[in-house]
């Protein structure tokens, strides 16, 4: 008996039942498989919610991710999203459960273009990290970050703009997303973090601020806006006891030093 390659019309998923529902291994015979396989339709729903989320045209670039983490060829995979064969193997749906995992925190999905393999990141998950780094205030002006990318990356006066507004652009290189990701792990101020100078962050308490000067003893002073200067701590190693007391290791405000100095 062939299995459907459709959801039935009795079981119906919402977008978290698909990530997190438990696998139900069907066989030809309805009851589990043995050898750990799903009905197709699971990958393909799943293949779709992946290029719907990351706004992609090309779904090879999908089954060939999928192949490489499961170890098997890009012809296979297409052939279960496709609906050839009755049943998926579960590895492979938890391989595109991962992917959306992934997406929705926030974490890059690095796929490999040409044949030499280039790594490469969707589009927007680059506009998604730019945007962010906007709205947080530590460059207001999208140009001075992109103008600081290029000077990272060596790139030509414009490229960045391009890429961050062709909506042509599929995949980036990895560097450029690395390189602006660089740059939002610091928007906000974290003791743990080590910071260069020039670096902009943004302080729960006292707003965006430039790094002046490195201090011995992993002390940073910072300017903020209103023209203050603060010695803030830096490469600070987590207190086991202050997260027992507190329940968290994140009390920016309390890692200031020197308070204002005008």
């Amino acid at each position: 008996m062939r299995l459907p390659l459709e959801a039935p019309i009795h079981e119906t998923f919402e977008d978290e039942d698909i990530v997190g529902a438990s696998l139900h291994l069907v066989g030809d015979t309805g009851e589990e498989d043995e050898e750990g396989r799903v009905p197709s339709w699971r990958l393909k729903t799943l293949i779709d919610r992946i290029q719907s989320t990351l706004a992609l045209s090309e779904r090879q670039v999908i089954h060939r991710f999928l192949a490489n983490q499961v170890g098997i060829s890009t012809r296979s995979v297409l052939r279960y999203d496709k609906g050839d064969v009755a049943t998926t193997p579960s590895i492979l749906i938890e391989a595109a459960r991962d992917v959306l995992e992934r997406i929705r925190m926030g974490r890059p999905v690095v796929f490999l273009r040409g044949r030499d393999k280039r790594p490469v990141v969707v589009r927007k998950q680059f506009v998604d990290v730019v945007d962010r780094i906007v709205r947080s205030g530590l460059y207001p002006d999208r140009f001075d970050l992109f103008k600081m990318i290029e000077d990272i990356l060596s790139l030509r006066s414009g490229r960045i703009a391009r890429l961050y507004r062709s909506t042509d652009v599929q995949l980036i290189d990895r560097a450029v997303f690395d390189a602006v990701a660089s740059l939002a792990s610091k928007s906000r101020y974290d003791p743990r973090v080590a910071y260069d100078v020039g670096d902009r962050i943004r302080h729960p308490v006292f707003g965006v601020g430039v790094v002046t000067e490195k201090i011995p003893k992993e002390k940073i002073l910072v300017r903020f806006l209103d023209g203050s200067d603060r010695v803030l701590r830096e490469r600070l190693e987590e207190d086991p006891i202050r997260r027992r007391l507190c329940g968290s290791f994140d009390t920016a405000e309390t890692h200031v030093l020197t308070l204002s100095r005008r």
